[in-house]
């Protein structure tokens, strides 16, 4: 038995919808290094799937995406450090990690 690190009761009055993320309101709730990249799952509180979290993997550092005001789990253009998006359960981001983890070991 044990504890999720996805569950989750932040709410602060947002409505949800199945509408896109709102970029500008997020909250980070785990982030962790490796190599050059940063896993991180977000919660977007005006979301309802997935309880509004979002497993994102960037090419930066932990620091600089802690700066952010915006953090758009689309990928486009404007974030060229958004390289990957997985299912925001323990099992996504085990495979996320080591996934990224095989590749930093192929270079």
């Amino acid at each position: 038995m044990g504890v999720s690190m996805f569950h989750n009761s932040f709410n602060q009055g947002y409505t949800k919808s199945l509408q896109d993320p709102d970029p500008a309101k997020f909250k980070i709730l785990w982030l962790e290094q490796r190599g050059p990249y940063v896993f991180a799952t977000i919660e977007y509180p005006n979301c309802v799937n997935y309880d509004g979290l979002k497993m994102l993997v960037f090419k930066t550092t932990k620091d600089e995406l802690q700066k952010r005001i915006l953090i758009d789990p689309h990928f486009d253009e404007s974030d060229p450090t958004l390289i990957a998006r997985v299912r925001p359960t323990n099992e996504g981001i085990t495979e996320a990690v080591e996934a990224f983890e095989a590749l930093k070991n192929k270079r």
